[in-house]
């Protein structure tokens, strides 16, 4: 049984909402979402950690033709990529509590969008090697 797939739907909910949280609290009646966003983003990218190291023990298992071999390092490049941006927004907060109410918080902003963005189309390419390639499933 593939053990990745049973840990991914956390780093993909923390981090979504957390990001989401983060964007709306920009709104001042909405600035006491802001910690708890970034306690979803903080928990997101810790468990993006286990995730990507179950993906990379479930690949053995997968099927080595092109086509799937090409997707699984895409979507590796995704779950790196994810580790990058969201831990640059952290690093950022980390360094400044007060990052968004800042004149550059739009390097962070941009972080977290590009984030959310990355996180679905990798999310994406997991959905295509479970349920177009069957990686993972029973035949």
């Amino acid at each position: 049984m593939p053990v990745h797939p049973r840990f991914v739907h956390f780093p993909i909910a923390l981090l979504l909402l957390g990001s989401v949280l983060l964007i709306v609290s920009l709104h001042p009646r909405a600035r006491a979402w802001r910690s708890v966003g970034w306690m979803n983003v903080l928990l997101g990218w810790i468990a993006l950690f286990p995730a990507i190291a179950t993906g990379l023990i479930d690949q053995s298992r997968a099927p080595t033709t092109e086509e799937v071999t090409q997707l699984i390092n895409r979507h590796i490049t995704g779950g790196i990529a994810l580790v990058v941006v969201f831990g640059y927004a952290l690093y950022e907060w980390l360094r400044q509590r007060d990052i968004l109410d800042r004149p550059h918080r739009w390097r962070v902003l941009a972080a977290l969008i590009a984030g959310i963005a990355i996180l679905i189309i990798t999310a994406q390419w997991g959905g295509q090697l479970v349920y177009v390639f069957n990686v993972g499933r029973a035949p």
